[in-house]
């Protein structure tokens, strides 16, 4: 069941493994204390799952032959073919590209996995591509916990209304801060793994469009060419090279702001 995150009063912050009431008093912790992670690159388009294997990707260098050799198929059909090759996980159905890892260390090499596969179909109509980011964090105390649901999701509007209104799921959108189609998605929820914890997942959205300019204000969004630019783009080989540039010149940018925000909400619910 999914936790809930409810008003309490204001504690003072202890230090401790999370527990009820929050071990005993020392210094605040400077850095979020991630329990588990993961990165996945979704690619949307017109796929082949058939083709995809741990044996394919060893014979085009994108894997190794320890990782090839430690494969573990969980489906291989013409519309679906799931497997995991050491730390790779992949999924493919015939709309949908995902590779992912649960080790950060493996961050790096799933970003060439990635861009290695666009290259080898280099003449598959694709549309869209994301940079997801998860994490389950957990908080020192039951009292931190509490506060992440009062400063991101306030009771007061509902307290008269609902008896012990409590967040269970915030998601939040953004411009992207480049000159890429597309948005920023943020969603922010109990977590299911960890007690007194947090997830996190943060969603780079490309929709593989280059723009002239982003909103500036609110009001901006009555613009017809900027709301345009949000659109889905049509399945094209030709947005390749761009999902590939995305890759390359993005990876950085979108790693550091999803490290950030959850140092931020890690702040807001300690400090």
């Amino acid at each position: 069941m999914r936790r809930t995150f409810y008003s309490v009063p204001r504690a003072t912050w202890r230090i401790a493994e999370p527990d009820d009431e929050g071990g005993d008093e020392q210094e605040g912790m400077s850095r979020p204390n991630v329990s588990t992670e993961g990165c996945q690159i979704v690619v949307l388009g017109n796929l082949n799952p058939s083709i995809f294997s741990a044996g394919w990707l060893l014979a085009n260098d994108l894997i190794s032959e320890e990782e090839a050799d430690s494969v573990q198929p969980q489906a291989g059909f013409p519309q679906l073919s799931i497997f995991e090759a050491g730390w790779l996980r992949c999924e493919v159905t015939t709309q949908r590209l995902m590779v992912g890892t649960g080790e950060a260390l493996q961050y790096e090499p799933l970003r060439d996995v990635a861009t290695g596969i666009l290259d080898i179909l280099r003449h598959t109509p694709i549309h869209a591509l994301g940079i997801n980011y998860t994490y389950h964090v957990a908080m020192p105390n039951r009292a931190s916990w509490h506060k992440i649901g009062d400063v991101f999701a306030p009771k007061e509007p509902w307290e008269s209304n609902l008896t012990l209104p409590g967040m269970k799921d915030v998601t939040i959108i953004g411009v992207r801060p480049d000159l890429y189609g597309g948005n920023v998605n943020v969603t922010l929820q109990p977590s299911a793994s960890v007690k007194w914890g947090f997830f996190l997942a943060h969603n780079d959205h490309y929709n593989l469009r280059v723009v002239d300019h982003q909103p500036q204000s609110r009001d901006n969004f009555e613009d017809e060419n900027l709301v345009e630019s949000t659109n889905p783009s049509a399945a094209s080989a030709e947005l390749i090279p761009i999902a590939q540039e995305i890759l390359t010149d993005k990876w950085t940018d979108s790693r550091e702001r999803a490290d950030r925000i959850v140092e931020s909400i890690w702040r807001r619910a300690t400090e």
